[in-house]
């Protein structure tokens, strides 16, 4: 079981290179179901993008703002669902 933290959920979610290339390949090396995220980084992420969103100061922020906290959620969702 691992467990990915805040930091490594960013690099996954962003695909932020050269971290993201490096930890898929070892992620490769074990079975999906073998991964979580707590409910810690997932509470940081949301309370991280709300905060953007409060200050946000220009109608493109506050897209910005709500895509990436939707995509939190939705990284979350996906994720519970392609359980095997």
């Amino acid at each position: 079981m691992f467990v990915l933290d805040t930091d490594h959920l960013t690099i996954v979610q962003q695909q932020a290179m050269p971290a993201y290339e490096y930890f898929l390949q070892r992620m490769s090396q074990h079975a999906p179901s073998a991964f979580f995220v707590s409910i810690i980084s997932f509470h940081e992420q949301v309370i991280g993008w709300n905060a953007s969103l409060s200050r946000a100061t220009s109608a493109a922020a506050v897209v910005r703002g709500d895509k990436q906290l939707g995509g939190v959620f939705g990284y979350n969702r996906d994720t519970r669902e392609n359980r095997t």
